[in-house]
């Protein structure tokens, strides 16, 4: 998983943030983080339980971030998510495009 910045600097290439933009997505970055760090070290949860919370997390966050984006930026970042899904989906299938072991990015 990429760090806080590196997500940052990943969505500013992507999306043209402004450092406005920058700075109100780092608290929301950060403390998805911590949640994702904390279920993922959840011994108590099974994995598929872990693999909904992250889910469940995941998308609250993306709608975090979607109320700094205006409207171009929010279609963007809908197209990478799908782009993502995709490719995650086709990667628990077996299939191509998977991320190589230890390389998932947000």
């Amino acid at each position: 998983m990429l760090s806080v910045d590196d997500q940052i600097k990943h969505l500013s290439k992507k999306l043209s943030l402004s450092d406005d933009q920058q700075a109100k997505l780092k608290p929301i970055l950060e403390d998805q983080r911590k949640q994702m760090d904390a279920i993922h070290n959840d011994s108590s949860l099974s994995r598929e339980d872990r693999f909904g919370k992250m889910q469940e997390l995941r998308k609250t966050s993306d709608e975090q971030v979607k109320t700094i984006l205006n409207a171009d930026q929010q279609k963007s970042f809908d197209k990478m998510r799908a782009e993502q899904q995709g490719r995650m989906k086709n990667w628990h299938k077996g299939g191509d495009g998977a991320p190589p072991a230890g390389d998932t990015q947000q």
